[in-house]
């Protein structure tokens, strides 16, 4: 009966098949709050959302960003990386949210987020990548706030010497 109960809760929560716009930020941790993000990933998964998430995310949209840590907690290996590239791509739009949300001890590390994770990318894709991005941490105060800004910016300037050095 608990497990019906549980998965009825989720049921009604949302249905982003047909109607993608009505999830926010807030439902999603309400029901990780409920359910445990693991749940909530699956769910989120299953029902198509998981990619208007990361969407939303990779836009630099703040209030999908600082969802991360929480949504990481649950991730599987693919939904890990789907994760780490969204939140690549939202950080020369919104490196602020991003630095804000970034953790050693989680897969949304900055060595894994900064490394520029794309897949395949081609040298273009990644030098004008991080044309954008470097500046972009660079501009970003230090503060108490951002303890991965350093790490961040390393990872990028490492990965921008060895594209050249290629």
């Amino acid at each position: 009966m608990k497990k019906i109960a549980y998965f009825g809760g989720l049921l009604l929560a949302w249905s982003c098949v047909s109607h993608p716009a009505t999830i926010t930020p807030a439902q999603i941790s309400s029901q990780i709050e409920s359910y445990g993000a693991k749940a909530v990933v699956q769910k989120l998964s299953r029902d198509g959302c998981f990619d208007q998430v990361l969407e939303d995310m990779a836009a630099g949209q703040s209030t999908w960003i600082r969802l991360a840590p929480d949504l990481a907690r649950g991730t599987d290996a693919a939904t890990s990386e789907e994760l780490i590239i969204a939140l690549a791509r939202a950080l020369p739009n919104n490196p602020r949210a991003v630095l804000e949300v970034l953790d050693t001890e989680s897969v949304i590390s900055a060595h894994a987020v900064c490394g520029v994770p794309f897949i395949e990318p081609t040298s273009r894709e990644i030098a004008a990548y991080l044309e954008q991005a470097i500046p972009a941490v660079k501009a970003v105060q230090k503060s108490s706030h951002f303890p991965s800004d350093e790490d961040c910016l390393r990872t990028l300037l490492r990965v921008e010497k060895d594209t050249n050095s290629r």
